[in-house]
């Protein structure tokens, strides 16, 4: 008795110096800004994961091109004690009934399951080595995943491939009841690698799921009680138009999908928010106005500016003071962070998102080459940066910053592109990229540009923008006092004197922004 009390009292002392040290975090960021704060909470969850479902924070920051490196490691060694555990329980076998013996008996595998065998048994009998709460079960397999891609982690493929296997034949038999199905879609759709893992079951699931039967008046209006009509349900009209916007724009029923948006629309509270039912009296949910946001976002169907804005300012004012957002009844609030971080860039037209857009929804074109995005018509990159190589720390960070914002993808900082530039042409493939792939080229001006070849090879294309008559498209930042050939004193320019990176990153940012208020 006396060495449990100790156990416990041990026990007791850990969680109170855990707690001490989450109290006396969440106090330090309490004044931050709603992006920051959250970055800074996701970024503490992600130094300590406590379960499955934490992966989240992991996939965002990743995401948003933060090095998690040493995460990522823990994390992996997490992985292989639990896959350890989860092939011991297997060997030492369940407990099943002997009708001879009549009563329970214990029974015993002979070896460890290989790599093939582990994708041959049944959950039943060889568990799975990650579990999720009652609020993680339709959105834990997705999160898993979401961190093998993200977050790069090989040599797990047969427990994906079995995953896969189980998940199709589930929906041979029945799947998962309505209107849950609809939570597990939209996870799923969030996750590259579910897409190209099971992209037959995840349309069959879709199927099922737009099927309504007898007593619907659509596959998103249910029974709310009893003695009372159907009523939508906004995650399930969420998620059949998101679903379809992502996994078959070119095949979807196109009527369906503009009936689900314009239910969304149509029930909007005037707070920006959504309800889980279009009921009366019902209370607002982030997660509901999270995915409301996602499939309005991703289809723009009209009036979806106004209705993006209305949301963004719901979801911003109903942030947790320590960062997060949860909402009664809800899932994860790692899963729902994470969510609602991808909606309020989706509001304000960004790209940096922990998920695919398709290309067909003004977004990353899907496999882009070349300039141009496959079927958008825009150009590749939102922002080019020419610099000499003196200034790349700077540089480097301000790219880092403008990233967080609107991805990697979007901008033309060569350190992101090494192997697409090692290439012969090289020095007319950059002038295209400055002079025909970029909206905004940004030049910073100093006394190493001058005497660069590169950077002379980069001015001439910016020169010809400004022969057109695009100098909309040119923005000069000083960093000291050295003039450009064909830069006079009316023209205008940001002085980097003492700013930071961030400073002149948030400068590009509020430029970017002008310039898609003037487009519109």
């Amino acid at each position: 008795m006396l060495k449990a009390g100790k156990a416990l009292d041990a026990l007791d002392a850990a969680y109170h110096d855990r707690y001490q040290k989450y109290t006396s975090f969440v106090e330090s960021i309490r004044n931050l800004a709603t992006l920051e704060r959250s970055e800074a909470w996701l970024s503490y969850v992600s130094s300590e994961i406590e379960d499955f479902g934490d992966q989240e924070a992991l996939i965002y920051l990743t995401s948003r091109g933060i090095d998690c490196g040493r995460q990522i490691a823990a994390l992996i060694t997490l992985w292989k004690r639990e896959e350890g555990s989860s092939l011991s329980s297997y060997i030492r076998g369940p407990v099943v009934w002997d009708p001879q013996k009549r009563r329970h008996q214990k029974t015993q595998a002979s070896h460890i399951p290989g790599a093939s065998e582990i994708e041959k048994l049944s959950p039943f009998h060889l568990r799975n080595f990650w579990s999720g709460g009652r609020q993680q079960e339709l959105s834990i397999d997705a999160t898993m995943l979401r961190t093998v891609s993200w977050c790069g982690i090989g040599g797990f493929d047969p427990w994906w491939k079995r995953l896969a296997k189980e998940t199709a034949s589930l929906f041979s038999y029945g799947g998962i009841e309505r209107p849950a199905v609809g939570f597990w879609i939209f996870s799923m759709c969030r996750s590259e690698y579910a897409i190209s893992l099971m992209p037959k079951t995840l349309k069959r699931a879709l199927d099922d799921f737009e099927l309504a039967d007898y007593r619907q008046v659509s596959p998103w209006a249910f029974d709310y009680k009893a003695d009372l009509p159907a009523v939508d349900h906004i995650p399930a009209a969420a998620s059949i138009a998101f679903s379809n916007l992502i996994l078959r724009p070119d095949e979807m029923d196109k009527e369906l999908v503009s009936n689900a948006i314009g239910a969304l629309q149509k029930h909007q509270n005037e707070d920006g928010s959504w309800p889980i039912w279009a009921a009366r009296g019902e209370e607002p949910s982030i997660e509901a106005t999270a995915m409301a946001v996602h499939a309005i976002a991703v289809s723009k169907p009209n009036g979806y500016e106004r209705v993006l804005s209305f949301a963004k300012a719901y979801l911003e004012g109903h942030q947790n003071w320590r960062g997060h957002w949860d909402d009664k009844d809800a899932c994860d609030i790692t899963y729902l962070t994470v969510l609602v971080l991808d909606a309020l860039q989706l509001a304000d037209g960004g790209t940096a998102l922990t998920f695919p857009l398709p290309s067909s929804s003004g977004g990353r074109p899907v496999n882009a080459v070349g300039l141009k995005g496959a079927t958008t018509g825009q150009r590749r990159f939102s922002v080019a940066l020419s610099f000499p190589g003196e200034i790349r720390p700077f540089v480097k960070a301000v790219a880092d910053k403008i990233s967080k914002r609107i991805g990697k993808e979007k901008i033309f900082y060569d350190g992101y592109y090494e192997a697409e530039l090692a290439r012969l042409d090289l020095d007319t493939y950059l002038q295209s990229v400055y002079h025909d792939g970029s909206d905004l080229v940004v030049v910073f001006s100093c006394s190493e540009y001058e005497k660069k070849q590169w950077c002379g090879l980069e001015w001439r294309a910016v020169r010809d923008i400004i022969k057109q008559r695009r100098g909309q498209d040119v923005m000069i930042i000083r960093m000291d006092d050295t003039k450009l050939q064909g830069i006079y004193s009316i023209d205008g320019y940001i002085d980097a004197g003492k700013r930071s990176p961030g400073e002149i990153a948030d400068l590009i940012l509020a430029r970017l922004n002008i310039q898609r208020s003037v487009a519109k």
